[in-house]
């Protein structure tokens, strides 16, 4: 059996190095370094949505955020100047956001156990969202289900004759695999909804 991918161990090494690119793009002094530091915070928050599955939103932060807004930055400084005049006084003022962001993320921080636990049955999307949509799509007609069917048998024919294929696509994901169902039947199911959850893009491109 394949060993589950350490994935929250990644998680934990961006989160360090985005708090870290954080700090330094807001301490350093010469404006042209900070903006470079920016572009590789946005580009770890890339890899963190990629992460997170969110890859639609890690191309947007990449394109936008360690793309164009750093080219845009750059520019700028380019024309005008690079190094940070340092300003006299205002200590009062950088106290009163320090108490005001600490709060604020004090906040945020004790909502964290409201949310329901990741990929949890009982959670909103999965218990209302979810349902409300597989009640009100539009029925299948007759040759949408034989494709989907022959589709769904060719798939777990390959998956019994490759077990480790079957074990290496199940350890991907946050979700608990089903009980009494076999991994090649799962493994199936499971490539058939990532053909329909992607059908649109796939009519697209083609």
């Amino acid at each position: 059996m394949m060993p589950s991918l350490p994935i929250w161990q990644f998680d934990v090494l961006l989160l360090v190095l985005v708090v870290l690119f954080a700090v330094v793009a807001l301490s350093i002094r010469n404006l042209m370094g900070a903006a470079v530091v920016f572009g590789a915070y946005s580009f770890m928050m890339c890899l963190i949505w990629a992460g997170m599955g969110a890859v639609d939103v890690a191309f947007t932060e990449a394109a936008v955020g360690a793309g164009v807004s750093t080219v845009f930055v750059v520019s700028t400084l380019y024309n005008t100047g690079a190094t940070m005049q340092r300003r006299t006084g205002g200590m009062a003022f950088k106290l009163f956001i320090g108490v005001v962001v600490t709060i604020a993320g004090v906040f945020l921080l004790s909502a964290l156990p409201d949310f329901p636990k990741w990929g949890a049955p009982d959670s909103p999307d999965t218990a209302k969202v979810a349902p409300y949509y597989i009640l009100n799509t539009i029925e299948p007609s007759g040759k949408e289900l034989n494709v989907a069917r022959a589709f769904l048998s060719e798939t777990r024919k390959r998956y019994q004759a490759n077990a480790k294929a079957a074990d290496k696509l199940l350890a991907v994901g946050m979700l608990k695999l089903p009980v009494g169902m076999a991994k090649p039947e799962t493994a199936a199911w499971t490539v058939l909804g990532q053909a329909l959850l992607n059908l649109s893009e796939t009519i697209t491109r083609n």
